[in-house]
């Protein structure tokens, strides 16, 4: 009796200890909750936050961006009309002239006529020059004679080569200016400013001739007797019956030309 009243005690006590330890827990949950917890005034109501009036500012309108100013379209410059060149001669050149039959020298520009007269019982010869630019001259010539002369081509010489008084007719050699004086200077030393050639096996032999230059592709091509009768090798030593100061002019023109003899 007494045993069962121990066993039934202890399952009391179980009970109640069980049933105590839920009621905490209950307890502990409740408390918990924000609205218990505000009923026993362990939790004051915090004011809601006063919502802050947001003042929107007008926004500015977009300032319109500066047009760029309009690119100006290049036009097409107009083309321009070159004054003509007239084109120097190469070379002299010359002209057998028949009694008053005019010709027309195309490299100077220039015509020439021959004329021939009979002054009480002599004939005489009479050239006249008749430049594009310039007043005509006339050369009075008992055989040989010289003039310089202008036109639109430069300026130039005409030399008279020949009268033949039974055919009537004059021949003359012309030559630019500036070649007749780079002659002239030749003649007075021909040693100064010129080149002695050497052979090249591309061109002619031309040892020992001399080169002389008109301009940055113009030559005179030249020996002087005294020092190529000294020269075995010169090919070109055309002075058995010249004196040893003369100058023999071998060729003249475009520096190709010249070198090739042409």
């Amino acid at each position: 009796m007494e045993q069962q009243n121990g066993k039934g005690w202890d399952k009391n006590f179980i009970v109640a200890l069980l049933s105590f330890i839920a009621a905490v827990l209950a307890l502990v949950v409740a408390l918990t909750t924000p609205e218990l917890r505000k009923c026993l005034g362990l939790e004051k109501d915090t004011p809601a936050p006063q919502q802050q009036a947001v003042q929107t500012l007008p926004q500015p309108s977009p300032t319109p961006a500066a047009s760029a100013p309009p690119v100006p379209v290049p036009q097409p410059k107009p083309e321009q009309t070159r004054p003509s060149i007239a084109t120097p001669p190469s070379g002299p050149f010359s002209a057998t002239l028949h009694e008053n039959q005019p010709q027309l020298i195309e490299a100077a520009k220039t015509s020439l006529t021959a004329a021939f007269y009979d002054d009480t019982g002599d004939i005489t010869a009479k050239l006249t020059i008749a430049p594009d630019v310039a007043e005509q001259i006339t050369i009075p010539t008992v055989g040989s004679g010289s003039k310089e002369f202008y036109s639109s081509a430069g300026s130039f010489f005409v030399h008279i080569l020949n009268v033949d008084w039974n055919s009537r007719t004059i021949t003359d050699s012309s030559l630019k200016a500036q070649i007749r004086k780079k002659v002239e200077r030749l003649l007075e030393n021909p040693y100064h400013n010129t080149e002695v050639l050497a052979d090249s096996s591309s061109k002619l032999n031309l040892t020992d001739c001399r080169s002389a230059r008109i301009d940055r592709n113009f030559r005179i091509i030249f020996v002087i007797c005294e020092e190529c009768r000294a020269i075995s090798d010169c090919e070109f030593c055309f002075c058995e019956n010249f004196a040893d100061k003369t100058v023999v002019f071998l060729t003249l023109g475009p520096h190709d030309a010249a070198y090739a003899m042409n």
